[in-house]
């Protein structure tokens, strides 16, 4: 890792041979400044600081030496390039300097020396623990490597599997959205059909009770037309043989005349005496221009008691039609036929000046 720690371990520092880190060069700079920088981590640490404050590790090249031969080896330091004999003293001398303690560097120039009388480089032998050590670093490596690839293929097939499902969610949120609108078009559909239907019994029905009204109406006034045919039939056959009469006022300056016609089922003479009995009840002291006729329909039980009055010409002053069918309701009874009974149903009409 940048900060020499291996792995996912923040406290396993490697330096020296054992790392291996931007394809840095394996010489002792590398492992000199690699070692200062793990123990200023260290100690840095120990005082408190916080692991996510390191700093990530920057090598600083000093130069390169490396021996050729034997008494010949190769020194760059910046623009400056040493080769040969003078290059092999230099490269000796910077490294006893860099060696710790006097020991150390008595033992590397006995080391040396019996190098230089010996042409066995012992010093180029890689020992075992050298190899296992570089060996568990690649496989690690590997290993990593293969992790991070194993990871990336994960993460790979688990959004597929992501995308997938929610490809399916919104494909059966678009199904239901879709039936459900189905639906309500269709129950639209039936409740307009329904309440078409209704509507068009309706009109049926309305249309024929409006027939059913009007043929009653029709024959209603039929009726009456041939009752009042009838009655002006039986008014001028009364007329003709002296059955209309007049009666004085019986209140009022202006108290009403009338003049009755029977249909075919009572006397000539009988409009004339209900005409004198009705208008002594006559109540009207207004004065009224002309002489208006206002027709009623009167129906009477077998006694003569007068069971319902209605207007069915108006004489066009509601004043007169309306003291009309007053005093027939104060009448009250009627009087009896020549034969002894009173007519259930007949016309008469009563007029101011008659």
């Amino acid at each position: 890792n940048e900060d020499m720690t291996a792995g996912d371990y923040k406290n396993v520092y490697v330096v020296g041979d054992m790392s291996n880190r931007e394809n840095l060069p394996g010489v002792a700079q590398v492992a000199i400044q690699g070692g200062e920088y793990v123990a200023a981590n260290i100690a840095a640490e120990a005082d408190g600081r916080d692991v996510a404050e390191r700093q990530p590790f920057e090598y600083f090249d000093k130069g390169s030496m490396a021996t050729v031969s034997r008494f010949s080896a190769v020194v760059k330091m910046g623009k400056v390039e040493v080769t040969g004999f003078i290059g092999w003293i230099l490269w000796l001398a910077v490294h006893l300097m860099f060696l710790v303690g006097f020991r150390n560097r008595l033992v590397s120039c006995v080391s040396w020396g019996l190098n230089v009388l010996d042409r066995n480089r012992w010093q180029m032998v890689s020992t075992r623990q050298q190899m296992y050590a570089r060996n568990a670093i690649d496989r690690l490596a590997e290993f990593n490597k293969d992790k991070a690839e194993q990871e990336r293929k994960d993460k790979l097939e688990q959004q597929k599997r992501d995308k997938a499902e929610q490809q399916k969610k919104d494909r059966l949120e678009k199904e239901k959205r879709e039936k459900a609108e189905k639906e309500k078009r269709e129950k639209e559909k039936l409740e307009k059909e329904k309440a078409a239907k209704l509507a068009a019994e309706k009109k049926a029905a309305d249309d024929k009770r409006k027939k059913e009204q009007a043929a009653k109406d029709a024959k209603a006034a039929k009726e009456l037309e041939r009752m009042r045919q009838e009655n002006l039939r039986a008014m001028a056959g009364l007329a003709g043989s002296g059955g209309s009469g007049s009666a004085e006022k019986s209140s009022g300056p202006n108290g009403g005349k009338g003049t009755g016609g029977g249909t075919a089922g009572h006397s000539a003479g009988y409009g004339a005496r209900v005409a004198a009995k009705v208008k002594p009840n006559i109540v009207y002291p207004d004065v009224v221009s002309g002489n208006p006729r206002a027709e009623v329909r009167v129906r009477a039980a077998p006694d003569g008691t007068i069971t319902g009055v209605q207007l069915v010409k108006s004489s066009g002053n509601k004043a007169w039609d309306d003291a009309v069918v007053r005093a027939l309701h104060k009448t009250e009874t009627l009087p009896k036929d020549t034969n002894g009974k009173v007519p259930a149903d007949f016309l008469i009409g009563f007029r101011p000046q008659d």
